[in-house]
């Protein structure tokens, strides 16, 4: 994408990983995981949450702000410049540590832990289950507790002794759990880094825009292009005015935001039956869309207007009522549709790297006479026994907690098998946004063996773990073999990055809690003075829990059916992808579009779709490769727009206003 002169190729700095990068990387990540903390739960400057989309946008926008000084280094003290290599180490460490610490993640746990505690009183539907909360989970003192919720005056109480002593076991216990499940994610990336990136030959394209910023190295190699200053200052220029019209609202803006056109739309049964419909034109969904496979995108949106219209058939037909939105108890049964065709997914991207499986273990097992793992991140014994050690763990910890043991290997081999198709997706195409509500271990748990044969202390354990398997919006464990492979682009080696991502993981768990903790104990978590999503998630989890047990059932065997005749469908498009080359449907899009994942970005794909298609069809492969600064200086002027106005608004105290203008639910 950079056009780079030889001169400015010879004036770069040759440094590779350096400890200077390391330390600047580690700060920047404690300061932004703080700052998009503070954004996330409290702010509420950003459209849609940084940390929700896969290229995490604060991180690109920080990133190119570091091309900027780099520039302005360059003609001051070059010697200071950083270079390719210390752009990406900086890069790695921001992005691990925020999503650890993101939205969907770690910012849920405490909400989820203590929101029955606060509205659960003795009369209510999750009185019966909060004795079975082990004491180590939560803290015992129910003024601390409350004052999680409601907040105080004292800016700094979460840190007075009497309320860090009650936290001292919770939190030590929480930390360890979250890097627990990470370290297993990492280890498992590891074992797979060769199949996909050697083997399967994955282009991971969300790495191409930083590796093209960390190569360029300086703002200049990215602005002298034409068309990436058309889509840089076009985007920077609408999202600006629509931070004005948020702020004075006689300034007319553009909304941009999540609309529900289907209740405009589709007003009568059956059309009534497919809403709710919504669409999104986020300027940073675009440019990301821009880069997924034609036959990709072509399914994704494909199966989404499939799905949509089925939802229509079934509501004539008097199979689902015209209000059922995403029920997942009428058809065509959303929830049982992705858990078939997730977990079948996962067999099928095993099967594909079976052999390399296979001598990865041998190798593991030094039956191989001469190992080539060297240029691994970890050597495959520890990575093999470090993933079987951290599951065990893992699964121990539900056990002590109180959980059938079966069911916990039930759950997290569920939750592990889903992981690992993420990551898969992850180094295969740029989905802007990874959004499965649909899947989670619980509700396939409760179908495949029924609620009847889980006690209060099983279900107690699984709403208590809601918080880590919601919606995967943060997955840590594609960020960390990103990188790895950012790294290996680089011509670094990627042992060195092993152990800086542990380092990332460590502060993002550490200083994620501690701002969450601190903002909550001073503001409040159920309060007007946060956002209040997180503490909807924890109000989400509760609730699903006491819906399935008001009405307890065994084993449903139609969601098994659905969950059949889902994998039987992911089964078939694999085959003919197999028996005919130019099949044009393919397994992820039909997995996407039944587990909630386009329900927001779906026309955004169908527009970047058509317009790619009309690019290589009339212009060839060489004119698409041209076009792609437009799309880069889309993201990037997004990113920067929403660091900027985020930075700006935050420091006037402005409240209320954000780049892509309000939801429309």
């Amino acid at each position: 994408m950079s056009e780079v002169t030889r001169d400015e190729v010879r004036a770069r700095p040759r440094r590779g990983i350096t400890a200077r990068s390391v330390v600047i990387g580690l700060v920047l990540a404690a300061a932004h995981t703080c700052w998009i903390v503070y954004e996330e739960t409290a702010l509420g400057h950003f459209s849609v949450a940084f940390t929700s989309f896969t290229l995490v946008q604060s991180v690109i926008g920080v990133l190119f702000l570091l091309m900027v000084l780099n520039s302005v280094l360059k003609r001051t003290v070059r010697s200071w410049m950083l270079s390719p290599a210390e752009m990406m180490v900086i890069f790695c460490t921001m992005t691990i540590a925020s999503v650890i610490a993101g939205f969907d993640l770690l910012q849920n746990l405490v909400p989820v832990l203590l929101w029955p505690f606060y509205y659960g009183g003795s009369d209510s539907a999750y009185s019966k289950f909060l004795p079975n909360m082990p004491r180590w989970f939560v803290p015992q003192d129910p003024l601390v507790i409350k004052q999680f919720l409601v907040g105080s005056n004292d800016l700094w109480h979460f840190f007075s002794p009497a309320v860090l002593r009650a936290w001292a076991v919770p939190m030590a216990f929480w930390m360890a759990f979250l890097f627990l499940l990470a370290w297993t994610m990492l280890c498992v990336g590891s074992v797979m880094r060769r199949q996909w990136v050697e083997r399967e030959k994955l282009s991971f394209p969300l790495l191409e825009l930083p590796v093209s910023m960390a190569r360029g190295n300086t703002a200049g190699s990215m602005l002298r292009q034409p068309l990436f200053l058309i889509g840089f200052l076009g985007t920077m220029a609408i999202l600006s005015v629509n931070c004005l019209s948020g702020i004075f609202p006689a300034v007319p803006g553009i909304r941009l935001n999540v609309t529900n056109v289907g209740h405009m739309a589709f007003l009568t049964p059956p059309l009534s039956g497919m809403n709710p419909v919504f669409v999104a034109w986020w300027p940073y969904a675009i440019g990301l869309c821009y880069l997924i496979p034609l036959d990709i995108s072509f399914s994704c949106w494909f199966f989404y207007v499939f799905i949509r219209l089925a939802a229509a058939f079934g509501t004539a037909m008097g199979w689902r009522t015209p209000d059922a939105g995403f029920s997942p108890n009428q058809f065509p049964w959303f929830q049982d549709l992705t858990s078939g065709a997730w977990m079948t997914l996962f067999f099928v991207v095993m099967w594909g790297a079976r052999s390399h499986l296979a001598h990865a273990w041998r190798m593991a097992m030094g039956k191989v006479d001469v190992p080539d793992d060297a240029r691994e991140p970890m050597s495959y014994r520890l990575a093999f026994f470090g993933a079987i050690i951290g599951f065990a763990l893992l699964m121990a910890i539900a056990i002590v907690a109180g959980m059938q043991p079966y069911l916990a290997l039930l759950f997290f081999t569920i939750y592990f098998l889903a992981i690992v198709v993420m990551t898969r997706i992850y180094a295969q195409i740029a989905v802007p946004i990874f959004e499965l509500a649909f899947f989670s271990p619980s509700p396939a748990i409760t179908s495949m063996v029924g609620t009847n044969a889980l006690t209060r202390q099983d279900a107690t354990i699984l709403t208590s773990f809601y918080w880590f398997n919601r919606c995967y919006r943060q997955h840590p464990m594609g960020h960390e073999l990103e990188s790895m492979v950012f790294a290996e682009k680089l011509g670094q080696r990627t042992r060195p990055m092993f152990y800086i991502i542990l380092a990332a993981l460590v502060v993002g768990i550490v200083v994620g809690m501690l701002t969450t903790m601190q903002i909550y104990y001073s503001r409040g978590a159920a309060s007007a003075k946060v956002t209040g999503s997180q503490i909807g998630v924890g109000a989400e989890a509760w609730n699903l829990l006491a819906s399935s047990f008001s009405n307890p059932h065994g084993p449903q065997m139609r969601s098994i059916a659905v969950m059949g005749a889902s994998s039987l469908i992911v089964i078939g498009l694999t085959v003919a992808r197999g028996a005919w080359f130019e099949f044009p449907l393919h397994p992820i899009g039909y997995a996407f579009a039944c587990s909630y994942a386009m329900e927001y970005i779906w026309a955004v794909v169908l527009v970047t779709w058509l317009i790619k298609l009309l690019v290589i069809r009339y212009g060839g492969l060489k004119t698409y490769r041209r076009s792609l600064p437009l799309f880069f200086g889309i993201i990037l002027g997004d990113a920067v727009t929403q660091v900027v106005s985020g930075l700006v608004m935050g420091a006037l105290g402005v409240q209320g206003a954000t780049p892509y203008l309000d939801i429309k639910w």
